[in-house]
């Protein structure tokens, strides 16, 4: 086996040390230029992040027991084209949104999404129903849908 010098193995040391801190601080640009890109891993719609309410709808149900108003659910699958022109007269109008807000909880109901982080770490079958118990609940029959539901949940 070869001998290497003290100077030599110090100089390898060091240029190891130096790629690796670069590649560690090259990882958080490499995840923006991922994000910005696009290339992330969920298959959701942009008019879904897009739409200016995110509640699921059951949340709103809860939230609307307390102040009163009642709950708007706008139950969609938005790779669907009647969904997303829906959604789009939606996003499009600010006084729309605005008399949604004074008067409702509004609430979306999105079967093209992935799930939204407040369903945390619920099962697949909780999710199945948080996401199909409007339709089965309040007798909806198909999609785009707008429910309204009032505070005491009927």
């Amino acid at each position: 086996m070869p001998k290497i010098s003290r100077y030599s193995f110090l100089a390898l040391l060091l240029m190891s040390m130096a790629a690796f801190a670069l590649l560690l601080l090259s990882l958080p640009a490499f995840a923006q230029v991922q994000m910005k890109t696009g290339l992330q891993s969920s298959t959701t719609p942009q008019v879904h992040y897009d739409f200016p309410f995110q509640m699921m709808w059951d949340d709103a149900v809860l939230t609307s027991v307390r102040t009163g108003k009642p709950t708007l659910a706008f139950d969609l699958d938005l790779a669907d084209s009647s969904s997303i022109r829906l959604a789009n007269e939606v996003i499009a109008s600010k006084s729309l949104q605005n008399f949604i807000r004074k008067n409702f909880e509004p609430a979306m109901n999105d079967f093209a999404s992935d799930p939204p982080p407040t369903v945390g770490l619920d099962s697949l079958r909780n999710l199945g129903w948080r996401l199909s118990g409007l339709e089965k609940d309040y007798g909806v029959a198909l999609r785009p849908s707008i429910i309204v539901i009032g505070s005491n949940k009927e």
